[in-house]
């Protein structure tokens, strides 16, 4: 949640009238108990910027219940007072509490409730920056798609708008969800860090530059992470900020074997979050000693830090996470030392451990779930509220038209069959919209199934399928974008793109590595044929990608799109050197024959070892 601060303090006594009044209805409510008249006349008369104030405040200081009471207050004297900017900050302030209270199903509809309030007054960059909430509330959330599809709808707006300082926080927030997601940030953080240079805004330099510390670190290239975490260790002066950057440090200096180096930022860490870290931070500081004394092999200093380590662990509450950490670490330990008796009884809290982290994995995915069914949900009931809304107009105007000429009620009557048709492409795609939740939903599943099985066979076969489904998924997210579809049509030269994309992207390929050479017509095509042929293109371009690739690992595709004499016609060529060995016979072949009968097709492909592709077949009417 973006919270920004007055720069004009709370007069005292109106400050504690706020807090004592804030306080009375929470306790009212509590205990269900009768409400002063006069105290809730003296609330709705305080100013929605205090009450916002007032709830960003007691958010702050953790909160809650407090929190949601101001921020309530808020919203209902923001709608008296037609304030509607106040209304939506409060609105999205009050998810923000809710998502911290893991009140999921209630804080995302909330969100898309402030952004509805946004569009229908026209506060476009507010729009944007609620979009960019919304997409950050779903990032923690780990739904890295739907959070990357409203960040990138924020972003669009904020770069209209040419808001620098709300566009400097999306691209860093759409650079670390893409670092979660496995993709690509540097872009975004660059263009964040650009901003934020331009801006001359220190702290946010220093935590972009932190980002892709942490970027390289993970990716494992250890000098890029050096170098840019020192850069962010140089403009960092809070003790917290100094600790996080410290350890990392130490951990990318222990990676490239520099002892010395990284002995000296994790004694440097330690020593700020002794004075004011968190224990549980304090103690993962422990564990990362412990693995750097066994690396320079010093068992003194390794037993002392594993002393310290069990001893916090007597009257702290670990997170699952790091006491499976901990656990692993000190069984191994004791292995090395062989002392079997007493690795054998870590093994038994280590399972049970394992099993609760599994079992609260999968609540977590359910928790997610049930929070895109809410949303929903309240979709649903907002299209029901609208259209009853419209139904009414149509009524009254109808009743209205009964007393006017036979001219006028033929005018009426063709607007009224407009409308219908109008609704009739809304509930369509409104349709594919919500088939394709259902596609990404059963895709999550499937990409759950693929981190469970071990099994080599299963887990490729689970990648074909989600592989599958995130190509039908494309198909019915076009359909329910106006511009790209027309009904039931698709513009399948836009669709083969997005797909190309999202398929290079999958497999690490960067700009410099492919060539479209794009000869497509713009081409629409039906959906119960478009189905089919993106599951063809789909095999077709994964096979391309596995064996079309010149000497050089160069990737070079030549696209043909065209529509004649009530015919489509597509192929797609590479430049390398087909199947060799291989026979292009097998599965996907399968799979091709399939649906080309599906589309009564001719097509061409793996003829003498070549990959590449070629497919005929009556545009359906």
């Amino acid at each position: 949640m973006k919270i920004t601060f007055p720069t004009q303090k709370l007069k005292k006594p109106r400050k504690l009238f706020i807090s004592a009044a804030l306080m009375a209805m929470v306790f009212s409510v509590q205990c269900q108990n009768l409400a002063s008249q006069n105290l809730n006349d003296s609330i709705a008369s305080v100013s929605t910027s205090v009450l916002k104030q007032t709830g960003i405040e007691y958010f702050n200081k953790r909160e809650y219940a407090l929190a949601d009471a101001a921020f309530k207050q808020c919203i209902l004297n923001a709608r008296h007072q037609n304030n509607f900017e106040d209304e939506g900050k409060c609105t999205g302030n009050l998810a923000s509490s809710l998502l911290k209270q893991h009140r999921f199903g209630e804080a995302l509809p909330l969100y898309m409730e402030a952004i509805n309030i946004y569009e229908e007054h026209d506060l476009t960059l507010q729009q944007g920056q609620a979009l960019v909430n919304l997409g950050m509330a779903y990032k923690n959330l780990d739904m890295y798609d739907s959070a990357m599809a409203n960040l990138h709808r924020g972003i669009q707006i904020l770069e209209e708008q040419q808001a620098t300082q709300d566009l400097m926080y999306g691209y860093n927030f759409l650079g670390t969800t893409l670092g979660k997601a496995n993709g690509s940030p540097l872009l975004y953080f660059n263009k964040s860090l650009e901003l934020a240079l331009q801006l001359q805004d220190t702290a946010y330099i220093s935590t972009v530059y932190n980002n892709l510390g942490n970027h390289h670190l993970l990716e494992e290239n250890a000098d890029s992470a050096i170098y840019y975490l020192q850069k962010s260790l140089a403009l960092k002066v809070r003790p917290s900020k100094l600790a996080i950057t410290h350890l990392n440090l130490g951990v990318a200096y222990l990676d490239k074997r520099k002892y010395e180096l990284a002995e000296k930022h994790l004694k440097a860490s330690y020593n700020y979050r002794r004075q004011a870290g968190p224990e549980a931070a304090i103690f993962k500081n422990y564990l990362i000693f412990i693995r750097l004394y066994e690396e320079r092999q010093d068992k003194k200093e390794q037993l002392h830090y594993l002393k310290l380590a069990d001893s916090l662990a007597q009257y702290i509450a670990l997170p699952p996470s790091l006491q499976y950490e901990y656990l692993e670490l000190k069984q191994n330990l004791l292995i090395k030392d062989k002392q079997f008796e007493e690795a054998l009884i870590l093994s038994e809290q280590l399972k049970s451990l394992k099993d609760s982290l599994a079992s609260t994995e999968k609540q977590d995915l359910i928790s997610r779930y049930e929070a895109l069914f809410k949303v929903s949900e309240w979709k649903r009931a907002f299209e029901l509220e609208s259209l009853s809304h419209q139904q009414d107009q149509a009524t009254y105007r109808w009743i209205g038209s009964l007393i006017i000429l036979v001219l006028i009620i033929a005018l009426f009557y063709a607007r009224l069959r407009a409308r219908e048709a109008e609704m009739a492409r809304v509930k369509f795609r409104e349709l594919n919209h919500r088939t394709n939740n259902l596609l990404t939903i059963f895709g999550g599943l499937v990409t759950y199934q693929e981190s469970v099985h071990t099994d080599d066979s299963a887990r490729n076969a689970l990648h074909i399928i989600r592989n599958q489904l995130d190509a039908l998924g494309q198909i019915y997210q076009l359909l329910s974008i106006p511009g790209q579809s027309q009904g039931k049509w698709v513009a399948f030269d836009e669709y083969v793109l997005k797909l190309i994309k999202s398929l290079f992207y999958g497999v690490g390929l960067k700009d410099e590595d492919y060539t479209l050479i794009n000869n497509m017509q713009t081409v629409q095509i039906h959906e119960k044929q478009c189905n089919a042929l993106a599951l063809i293109v789909n095999e077709v371009l994964t096979n391309a990608i596995k064996y079309g690739k010149s000497v050089d690992g160069h990737l070079t595709l030549h696209l043909n799109l065209k529509e004649q004499n009530d015919e489509i016609l597509f192929s797609l060529k590479d430049e390398g050197d087909g199947f060799h060995d291989t026979t292009s016979e097998g599965e996907g072949s399968g799979l091709i024959r399939m649906l080309g009968k599906q589309l009564k097709a001719t097509w061409h492909y793996g003829s003498e070892g070549k990959s590449d592709f070629n497919i005929k077949f009556k545009k359906k009417g």
